[in-house]
């Protein structure tokens, strides 16, 4: 995320090839605005996997529209664990989702964030660390 005033890389998030990262805001601008005005230096957002409805997928990113949603934003009732089920019935290993499961996160830029993995990042005190973030992830396409 570039600032509109200051053309400085403000945040990092590191996202695949084949994923795609999504808000609910206006654009990822506003979003990752937000989070600066909010004071929020890292926040992990949830993965969900797209899946393919034929095995001869070309563009993935426009061709594919069934996904499985991060089991950590799913309702608990039955309809959800009915739903898991069947993914999990599908698979050898009972998996629900098949790639990763446990999100990516955004960091502010700083001389103290230093990478844990592709998926979180060390912030020493008294920078804020977030949870998972209630709206948004990122989506992954299996090839």
């Amino acid at each position: 995320f570039f600032s509109r005033e200051t053309d400085v890389i403000k945040y990092l998030v590191h996202i695949d090839i084949d994923e795609l990262f999504y808000t609910e805001k206006k654009s990822v601008l506003d979003h990752f605005e937000w989070l600066s005005q909010n004071g929020i230096d890292q926040i992990t957002y949830a993965n969900h996997e797209g899946v393919p409805e034929k095995i001869d997928t070309k563009d993935y990113f426009r061709e594919v529209s069934l996904f499985r949603r991060n089991h950590l934003t799913l309702p608990l009732n039955n309809k959800a664990r009915e739903g898991v089920k069947f993914w999990t019935d599908r698979t050898k290993h009972h998996q629900y989702l098949l790639f990763y499961d446990n999100g990516k996160s955004a960091v502010k830029i700083s001389d103290s964030a230093t990478p844990e993995s592709v998926h979180s990042w060390f912030l020493p005190p008294p920078l804020k660390r977030e949870g998972y973030a209630d709206r948004g992830g990122l989506v992954g396409y299996p090839k």
